[in-house]
């Protein structure tokens, strides 16, 4: 297999990667009102951030808790986190499907 061959390849698994977490980034944050509301009969669940704070890291760490936002700091501060991963995603995926040309001279 050739290097670009390989780093497209690697692009495309890495897009594909990046469209797989931006659905579980949304599902983990669905889940959380739903499980709240007893949306579709599910049960309360206290533990059900946690998929959302996984999702996250190592951001949610890092980031204060955002205190401007009142009660919701906690779900932006979240969802800052996995914004800021999918972004990283996004960019190595680009950076390597870009082609480089060896120019002889």
């Amino acid at each position: 297999m050739k290097a670009g061959t390989f780093r497209r390849f690697s692009a495309r698994f890495i897009v594909s990667a990046a469209i797989i977490y931006a659905l579980l980034c949304t599902l983990s944050l669905l889940l959380i009102p739903a499980t709240g509301g007893g949306w579709l009969g599910l049960q309360p669940d206290a533990f059900v951030a946690i998929y959302a704070v996984a999702l996250s890291l190592p951001w949610v760490m890092i980031l204060p808790d955002m205190a401007i936002l009142g009660s919701y700091s906690a779900i932006a501060t979240i969802l800052v986190g996995m914004v800021a991963n999918l972004a990283l995603l996004l960019g190595l995926g680009r950076w390597l499907g870009r082609t480089r040309r060896i120019v002889a001279t």
